[in-house]
């Protein structure tokens, strides 16, 4: 009876910890959000893979170009702090840092964009909320 208790207890601890783990994994950023900046439209898809490290893929739409998807290569969620990276496809190949704020469901921030072939950098700001 004392074993069978025990696994009982042991059971109900372990499945506590693992709410507890995943609890404090969800940063708020995970969803799908909606927006964009000066010149174009955003979709940004925010999730964990299985090791419960986030990803993100992003739908770009500039007003004077060809829309894209794309992977971020660097993605850190700190707080209420976002910050990404990735390469931009776009016809002026590139890096792009993008950085934001959540209040609620709301990411607010600024894009700079590094150009890879010139010697230029564009910057700006942007803003989504989830869906």
């Amino acid at each position: 009876m004392r074993r069978v208790y025990a696994m009982v207890v042991l059971t109900a601890l372990l499945s506590s910890f693992t709410a507890l783990l995943i609890s404090a994994q969800s940063t708020g950023f995970e969803g799908v959000w909606t927006g964009g900046w000066e010149s174009g439209k955003i979709k940004l898809t925010i999730s964990r893979d299985s090791a419960g490290k986030p990803v993100a893929k992003l739908w770009v739409a500039p007003d004077n170009g060809e829309e894209y998807t794309t992977a971020f290569s660097e993605l850190v969620l700190e707080g209420n702090s976002m910050r990404a990276r990735y390469n931009s496809p776009d016809t002026d190949p590139g890096e792009v840092i993008l950085q934001a704020n959540l209040e609620g469901d709301t990411l607010q921030g600024t894009w700079q964009f590094k150009s890879k072939s010139k010697d230029e950098t564009h910057s700006g700001t942007w803003k989504a909320t989830r869906l």
